[in-house]
């Protein structure tokens, strides 16, 4: 019986031993199961952090370069990032630009009334050199532009031969073009080698470059205005051009391959001009050509048909004299008075003065300035 019942017992002890054997295995188990169920949680959790902040940064960088696009190509072609460009197919070109850099710092220090000449060879030709260089064709231009426009004012000239319009903004954009609060005068030349550089290709691409042109001088010349807010920028039309390709006795011809584009692009900076009140236009092409059976420019002036002589660019300064006193009025009445209403009615009357800014007129003095009143006289110069 005893061993019966320890039997039983052992049996039973046994029993219940592996009773608790097996509790503990399902335990054991399930731990297993709920700890490989929190790894695989925390994995998804974190790849779904992971996946959303890869869509936050994807999402942030398609926004910076929706805004970058659109800030660089909103405003139309002419400002596309990077139009304006260096050249680098004339040994010296750098050296110049520094040279124009350093005499802009140098101005800039000055109190007086500046005159600043920008633009392509025309421009050079006032200080008598072709990139760079003294020239005979221009040894007496430096002598015609003091006379005109470095008595009364402190003028210069900065210019590069053969430069288009992309030329010159790089400069500006590099040194060249310096910020004023002071009234200064701006004449931009630019433009007449953008076509030549257009006829390499072919004379279609001539007409097809005019609105191109045409919106980078608007560039360069909204570019000079933002610099220098109380002043004024001159926009010069481009002179008419004879074609270097054709025989002696024909290349002066008028109109030639390049009228359609010149008329285009001076009639866009027309009403440019005409839309700011601080920018003005003058066109001094009629004084270098000449209407017989047909129309030719003036050899005496031009004679290669596009560039100027001692005596064309004594012609052009007699154009652009006028012009630029009346511009200094604006610049000087503005600076008395910033207000919108008086830079109008100033603008306004300026625009009456005109019918003065012949070869046989100028503007005399600004006899009164009062309220948003600006009385001026004009005289012969014969008188």
């Amino acid at each position: 019986m005893k061993e019966a019942l320890l039997g039983s017992n052992i049996s039973a002890g046994s029993g219940f031993e592996e009773g608790t054997s097996c509790s503990a295995d399902s335990e054991t188990s399930f731990d297993k199961a709920e700890l490989q169920h929190v790894e695989r949680s925390a994995w998804v959790v974190t790849g779904e952090y992971a996946l959303a902040a890869l869509l936050a940064i994807t999402f942030m960088y398609i926004l910076a370069f929706s805004h970058t696009s659109h800030t660089q190509f909103s405003a139309g072609n002419q400002h596309t990032k990077h139009w304006w460009k260096a050249r680098h197919d004339v040994p010296g070109w750098a050296e110049q630009h520094q040279q124009y850099v350093a005499e802009a710092i140098a101005a800039s220090q000055s109190s007086a009334f500046q005159l600043d000449f920008y633009g392509d060879a025309v421009v050079e030709a006032w200080r008598g050199t072709q990139h760079g260089e003294p020239h005979s064709r221009c040894q007496d231009a430096p002598d015609i532009f003091h006379a005109h426009f470095g008595r009364e004012f402190e003028s210069h000239a900065w210019g590069v031969a053969g430069d288009a319009a992309q030329h010159l903004m790089w400069r500006l954009r590099h040194g060249e073009g310096l910020a004023s609060e002071g009234p200064q005068l701006a004449v931009l030349m630019v433009g007449s080698t953008d076509l030549t550089y257009a006829s390499f290709k072919d004379d279609e691409h001539i007409d097809n470059v005019a609105n191109t042109t045409a919106n980078r001088i608007h560039a360069v010349a909204e570019y000079l205005s933002d610099l220098r807010p109380q002043s004024q920028v001159l926009l010069v039309g481009l002179l008419p051009r004879g074609d270097l390709t054709l025989s002696s006795d024909q290349h002066l011809a008028q109109p030639s391959k390049f009228t359609p584009a010149i008329a285009s692009i001076n009639s866009d900076l027309q009403q440019l001009a005409a839309s700011r009140q601080d920018m003005r236009f003058v066109n001094c092409g009629q004084d270098f050509t000449y209407q017989g059976e047909t129309g030719r420019i003036h050899a005496a002036l031009m004679p290669d048909g596009v560039n100027l002589n001692a005596a064309g660019m004594e012609q052009l300064a007699s154009c652009l004299d006028p012009v630029v006193h009346v511009s200094n009025l604006f610049s000087y009445a503005v600076t008395l008075n910033p207000k919108p209403l008086f830079r109008k009615a100033v603008s306004g009357a300026l625009l009456h003065l005109d019918r003065c800014t012949k070869h046989a007129w100028r503007p005399l003095q600004v006899l009164g300035v009062q309220n948003s009143l600006l009385s001026v006289q004009c005289r012969s110069k014969a008188a």
